[in-house]
């Protein structure tokens, strides 16, 4: 069941599932934003090799990755833009010791 809810989540026309292109709409726009993560650092906030491992942890998502990480790292531009939002972020503290590394292909 969690693997089919997956597949469709992650169904898009572009780097953002269909379903969370409302909110990327939104972030451009925000004066405010939250975000609460207890289990990874949130998308906006992930650096190239993270957003990678993290997206590209399902090689059979279909999507190109290259794609998907581009559209994660550049939702970053809200936050350079000349009147960023004001961000709060709860997360648990283990998330910002967390590795994430890229899978490695069979042996």
């Amino acid at each position: 069941m969690v693997g089919r809810l997956a597949v469709l989540a992650r169904k898009s026309k572009g780097p953002y599932p269909d379903w969370f292109q409302d909110w990327v709409e939104a972030e451009k726009v925000a004066k405010v934003l939250w975000y609460w993560a207890p289990l990874l650092v949130p998308g906006i906030f992930q650096t190239e090799a993270s957003a990678r491992a993290i997206l590209g942890a399902d090689p059979d998502s279909g999507e190109d990755l290259d794609d998907l990480v581009h559209g994660r790292l550049e939702r970053q531009q809200v936050l350079a833009r000349p009147k960023p939002p004001t961000v709060t972020v709860i997360l648990d503290e283990p998330v910002l010791h967390r590795l994430h590394r890229q899978p490695q292909g069979d042996a």
